[in-house]
């Protein structure tokens, strides 16, 4: 799995879905998208960060960091 470097500079708060996947790809990095992380409205991004294992079975656990996007509605004559 490559390493990837997350930018403070590059991601801050409030930044788009599409600016997060736009650097993510940009990096090489491999995400996916899941539902119902969090905020419910809309899918999260989530970029696996490494497999540990869990001190009391023989399997791995997954670590991932999770991008949360909140659905935005627009309002009948409104256009983008």
């Amino acid at each position: 799995m490559p390493m990837v470097r997350l930018s403070n500079e590059a991601l801050k708060p409030e930044t788009d879905r599409k600016d997060v996947e736009d650097y993510l790809r940009a990096n090489g990095t491999s995400y996916h998208q899941m539902c119902c992380v969090g905020e419910r409205s809309a899918f999260a991004d989530l970029l696996e960060i490494r497999k540990e294992k869990h001190p009391s079975h023989c399997s791995e656990n997954n670590v991932y960091i999770g991008f949360q996007f909140a659905e935005v509605k627009l309002h009948a004559g409104v256009s983008t």
